[in-house]
């Protein structure tokens, strides 16, 4: 049940804070479900506690998702010439087409800086503040002759001419490649220089899925007993394991939930005594169980983390586990004590094999690098083969020092 609980949670929509403005030039403040944020017509929108409605994009003027997104509606001139992605254009010059689009503000200030994605490609706009409508930075690829490709760079004259404050290199414009984060840096700088406002979204709210690879090793208190047993056992044997591992984390675009999948190594090293009482003849049955294995374990669910600051984050996960012993065997060594001081000796073996159990952590993540957790795991019955009624209870509890690799 707290598997599913868990589950349910991390694949639920996270609602983010935003807004936006309708054709009367209303703002109308909310929350975005998550999902492609720079893909209008997808987006789904709410005012209360209530459930999330398909925005009507002909009645937005312009929207905003937290403070990593602002995209604004406008009827621009665009090219719709460009070659598929990859691909070389077959004409130098643009041939434009008045649309109506949504462009994604990456730089605001003096000049602001757009970009819009279609299947083709990425294109840029920039506005500056005595224009009212964005122009188009032109970049192509364009087939110079049959084998040779040539480029169409009239973006770097179009910033020179726009970018112009005596604590910026001209040169520097001419450097910049047709590339976002190149062209934001540049755009994000002049509009410093000129000593305005400037304002840059990150967009990272809608970043898509990110997979984490980590290495950890684990220090863990364990028990072992044999419940049921016949004879009954004189208790656990309890003592210290060592683990290490890895793990994938598949991290969700709201950064607050997760799935993960861990794999992770110890040694099994048990030593049970199991004594019958005196039976009637006089005799003294001992038995012990031991064994020195390998185990694998592997971990998978999911965790929901809580933002302390910008550095640190605390977690909370549950898993299903199943552990494997490796080529393992339970030995089973018996004496029996005779009333006439003779001893009779004896020995068997029983297969260790695979358990399932439950596994719930609590962790602390440090500049998303550094991650200790504390983690316990359910009892496991890892005996194939054993006197019916009779089951072991492994169980450990302990930490792990976790460090991303990424």
């Amino acid at each position: 049940m707290l598997f599913a609980f868990f589950t349910t949670i991390t694949f639920a929509q996270d609602p983010v804070a935003g807004y936006y403005i309708n054709s009367n030039n209303q703002k109308i403040t909310g929350e975005f479900a998550y999902g492609d944020y720079l893909s209008a017509e997808t987006l789904q929108f709410r005012t209360g506690a209530g459930d999330f409605q398909r925005l009507n994009t002909n009645d937005v003027k312009e929207y905003g998702v937290s403070d990593n997104f602002k995209v604004i509606k406008y009827t621009i001139d665009i090219d719709y010439t460009d070659a598929a992605r990859g691909r070389v254009s077959a004409n130098k010059d643009p041939s434009y087409q008045k649309r109506t689009i949504f462009l994604n503000v990456l730089a605001e200030g003096d000049v602001t800086l757009y970009s819009y994605v279609d299947s083709r490609n990425t294109k840029y706009f920039y506005r500056t503040s005595q224009e009212e409508i964005p122009t188009q930075l032109v970049y192509r690829v364009y087939a110079k002759s049959d084998i040779q490709s040539a480029e169409n760079n009239e973006y770097k004259l179009q910033l020179a001419k726009a970018l112009v404050c005596n604590g910026m290199e001209v040169a520097r414009v001419y450097r910049t490649p047709y590339q976002r984060y190149d062209l934001t840096n540049l755009v994000a700088a002049y509009n410093t220089c000129k000593g305005g406002i400037s304002k840059v979204y990150s967009n990272k709210a809608g970043a898509k899925l990110e997979t984490i690879f980590s290495v950890y090793a684990g220090l863990y208190a364990t028990s072992f007993n044999i419940k049921d047993g016949t004879p009954p056992t004189d208790g656990p044997d309890k003592g210290v394991n060592f683990g290490i591992g890895g793990e994938m984390e598949l991290l969700m675009p709201s950064k607050k939930t997760s799935l993960f999948l861990r794999l992770e190594y110890e040694r099994l090293n048990v030593n049970l005594t199991a004594a019958n009482p005196v039976n009637p003849a006089g005799n003294l049955p001992v038995y012990t169980y031991s064994t020195n294995s390998g185990v694998v374990s592997a971990f998978f669910g999911p965790r929901y983390y809580f933002k302390i600051n910008d550095q640190s984050r605390l977690y909370v996960s549950a898993a299903a586990s199943v552990t494997t012993v490796l080529n393992g065997k339970m030995d089973v060594d018996y004496k029996i004590f005779y009333y006439d001081n003779t001893v009779d000796t004896g020995h068997s073996d029983f297969k260790l094999g695979t358990a399932w159990s439950l596994n719930g952590g609590i962790g602390y993540c440090f500049d998303k690098n550094i991650i200790l957790e504390f983690n316990i795991n359910s009892n496991r019955d890892i005996l194939n083969r054993f006197p019916i009624g009779s089951k072991t209870q492994y169980s450990r509890i302990g930490l792990n020092f976790r460090y991303a690799l990424n």
